[in-house]
């Protein structure tokens, strides 16, 4: 894998416009649905389960993608560089615990949980696990990880947690987690100083008039 090459991937894989119009054509669903002469509760139903159904299935995508290009990476590294041992040799958790070691110990990179975004990669594993595993459920709100609790306080993140224990998508989170991940990809590799603006923007945060949080600017 050229780094050019994954400079292109991830510049196609956060661009603004893609998420502006996934959620137009979300709103045009939901135009559908509420002109429909349907009774009250059934509309503010299939309101919910289009934005739920939508919005799991592109972050899904999203974070395969991310999960499947950290693999590469160190594939990458370990053949270019030689080392002994690959990323499917060692022992973890999950794949960010892996990948983690992987760089720490063989790659003899700077471990991935000591990135700036490391809390934001394990709130976005947390949310793919409970999309995969609980359909989005929390079973246990009050008994969530610390990190997530941080997560949710955080200003648009874009990810709540309904009253009935749902995980939530609102429409900033999708692209705020793709221009994370890509972040990290980017530092991973080691070509982000190479790179110019590659962080994007989502320009519907600006339009809002809300100020991002120097947490979100990370991110950016």
């Amino acid at each position: 894998m050229k780094v050019s090459d994954l400079i292109y991937y991830m510049k196609l894989m956060e661009a603004p416009e893609f998420f502006k119009v996934f959620e137009a054509q979300l709103d045009s669903q939901l135009k559908l649905i509420r002109s429909k002469s349907i009774p009250r509760y059934v509309r503010e139903w299939w309101i919910d389960e289009s934005k739920r159904t939508l919005r799991y299935a592109l972050f899904l995508r999203y974070y395969a993608a991310f999960e499947s290009q950290l693999k590469l990476q160190c594939e990458t590294f370990t053949r270019e560089e030689g080392y002994p041992l690959r990323l499917k040799d060692l022992s973890g958790d999950s794949l960010l615990d892996k990948v983690d070691t992987y760089l720490a110990k063989v790659a003899g990179r700077p471990p991935l949980r000591e990135h700036r975004l490391w809390e934001d990669l394990l709130s976005y594993m947390w949310v793919r696990n409970r999309i995969i595993h609980d359909d989005g459920q929390v079973w246990d709100v009050k008994n969530i990880p610390k990190f997530i609790a941080r997560f949710l306080k955080r200003r648009r993140t874009g990810l709540s947690i309904t009253s009935k224990g749902v995980v939530r998508l609102n429409r900033p989170f999708c692209p705020r987690a793709a221009r994370c991940m890509a972040r990290v990809l980017y530092d991973v590799y080691g070509s982000f100083p190479q790179i110019e603006n590659v962080e994007g923007q989502d320009q519907s945060e600006e339009a809002e008039g809300v100020e991002p949080s120097a947490s979100e600017q990370s991110c950016r």
